[in-house]
């Protein structure tokens, strides 16, 4: 994978974890789902397309469905990532999201 992608693929995760972390009241739902103790986490799957100027065009998500898939799209879809993917890079990105309180650490 060439280095370039790499970037921008870690940027948009990166971009989407902050913003699934936020405090707003939708992400607080969001984090009732996976802070939950007494249930494991569903795993989410993000697959997304990234327009020439950075933004979300469109956002499939594996693994939620019902309000919590709502939840998650609707924080994810104003998401900015300040400028485009490489033109030669393939889309959709496939990206593994964590939706608790803190963005998870590299």
């Amino acid at each position: 994978m060439p280095q370039a992608w790499r970037i921008f693929a870690e940027r948009v995760q990166s971009t989407f974890q902050i913003a699934l972390a936020g405090e707003g009241s939708i992400q607080q739902r969001i984090h009732a789902v996976f802070d939950d103790a007494e249930h494991k986490p569903p795993e989410v799957i993000a697959r997304v397309w990234i327009t020439p100027i950075g933004t979300v065009e469109r956002l499939d998500l594996e693994g939620v469905e019902g309000e919590l898939a709502v939840d998650i799209r609707s924080v994810l879809m104003t998401s900015d990532f300040a400028g485009g993917p490489p033109l030669d890079m393939p889309q959709p990105l496939r990206l593994r999201l964590a939706a608790g309180r803190q963005p998870p650490s590299r």
